[in-house]
């Protein structure tokens, strides 16, 4: 999904790239739990009455009592692992994730394996647990992270951050509701479409779009036809998305305007779009004028993915700017063209 940042958010991407790059890792590392369906918990044998008390407790939804029952218990006390798995649950549930992961070491063994079932949700409520944190760098992290992961059962935290002072993580809190399914039926990304800045509005128009959710259609149309610059051009490809394909060649007569910001939308929309008569102009972009013009079509192509699109990006590798080349050598490498293989072990050597 393509969201577009106004110039103005540039300095605060960059400036914070550390920490997203920081979440990015931990994300990967915890993919695989958290992608995957909640395992089952293991059957286990006749409770002991603290343990029945505290189920009761949990199934009322009394969390804070269950963490009060764990924390009370005797210093030497052995409690049962059903016990500890609720206490481990509410304390996620109060969006204490240290106790959670103090708990989670009680039951896991040096040699043991881990327990899915609930390092599912303790690195999930670890992500969440800073949506609110009082640093907008962290709170973009958090919401980055809930973007790549798109998980349905994360509904409401990604409709909260809508609603942040930020506009960064307004943007990728309506991304996150497009990639986790939840668009076509989200209540709060059709205010988002009237939200103070460009950014946000077009993150909720992209997501919409994808979404194909036919009811914004007179909206998106408005915003077509009344807005200038990026804003006009992500609305005409959410129309498309909507089946008004005419909308097409509005973004294809905007990928050669004379303002450079439009350009990189309208290449970046047709990169997404994939549509065979967009791919010459993707192809002829890399010899814009504009450095960051040039990146954005050596993406675009990537983003594209079609083989007609070799000979573009080949040329882009000899740009004189090493972002244009680095983009570039990326996009070629998504092609997974096997004669291009030289070429790129031999960019590995590239100074820049």
């Amino acid at each position: 999904m393509v969201t577009w940042f106004e110039r103005s958010n540039r300095r605060l991407l960059r400036t914070q790239s550390p920490h997203l790059a920081t979440v990015a890792i931990a994300t990967a590392g915890l993919i695989v739990l958290l992608v995957g369906p909640p395992v089952g918990a293991a059957a286990t044998g006749t409770p002991s009455a603290i343990e029945s008390k505290a189920t009761a407790l949990f199934k009322a939804g009394d969390y804070p009592e269950v963490a009060a029952l764990y924390r009370n218990l005797p210093p030497d006390a052995t409690p049962a692992k059903e016990f500890l798995r609720l206490a481990l649950q509410s304390y996620i549930r109060l969006g204490r994730t240290d106790e959670a992961l103090s708990v989670y070491s009680k039951l896991t063994q040096p040699g043991q394996s881990h327990d899915a079932a609930l390092l599912r949700p303790l690195a999930l409520g670890m992500i969440t647990s800073h949506v609110r944190d009082r640093n907008e760098h962290v709170r973009i992290a958090a919401y980055s992270a809930l973007a790549e992961l798109g998980l349905p059962e994360t509904a409401a935290v990604l409709e909260d951050g809508l609603l942040d002072p930020s506009v960064v993580v307004r943007a990728r809190a309506a991304e996150a509701i497009g990639r986790a399914g939840l668009a076509a039926q989200s209540g709060p990304l059709r205010r988002a479409l009237r939200d103070a800045t460009p950014t946000v509005r077009i993150a909720a128009m992209t997501a919409l779009g994808e979404a194909t959710a036919s009811d914004v259609r007179q909206r998106l149309i408005d915003v077509a036809r009344t807005e200038d610059g990026p804003e006009s051009i992500f609305a005409s490809a959410a129309l498309v998305k909507l089946g008004q394909s005419e909308q097409l060649a509005e973004i294809t007569s905007a990928a050669t305007l004379p303002d450079a910001e439009s350009r990189m939308a309208a290449l970046g929309v047709l990169g997404r779009l994939k549509r065979p008569a967009s791919l010459p102009v993707l192809a002829q972009a890399v010899y814009d004028p504009d450095p960051s013009v040039r990146a954005f079509a050596a993406g675009a192509l990537g983003e594209f993915g079609s083989p007609g699109g070799s000979a573009a990006l080949t040329h882009a590798i000899g740009d004189e700017i090493a972002m244009v080349r680095a983009v570039a050598a990326a996009s070629l490498g998504r092609l997974g063209i096997k004669d291009n293989r030289p070429l790129l072990l031999a960019l590995t050597r590239d100074p820049d």
